[in-house]
């Protein structure tokens, strides 16, 4: 299927790569911070509809409430920007 956003470019005949500084490796950091209801039925480690889901219900929770500051944190420690 034709598309018009990008050449095709035999790997081969490509350009090389160079990223910024020079660097040999580029990473990049992606947080997927999610939203579930609290008395709604969500993705969990056992999928139940039960109301009182407190397995799967405090599975999600400590992602939201320590998971991601703990994370947060770490990239802090390594001098690692974060942009929204």
């Amino acid at each position: 299927m034709h598309q018009r956003r990008f050449g095709d470019t035999p790997i081969i005949k490509r350009p090389l790569l160079r990223w910024p500084n020079d660097a040999p490796l580029a990473v990049w950091i992606i947080l997927n911070i999610e939203y579930h209801e609290f008395d709604g039925p969500g993705v969990g480690i056992t999928p139940t509809r039960t109301l009182a889901d407190i397995l799967n219900w405090g599975w999600r929770d400590y992602s939201m409430r320590v998971g991601v500051w703990r994370f947060m944190e770490m990239l802090d420690e390594l001098g690692l920007a974060l942009s929204p």
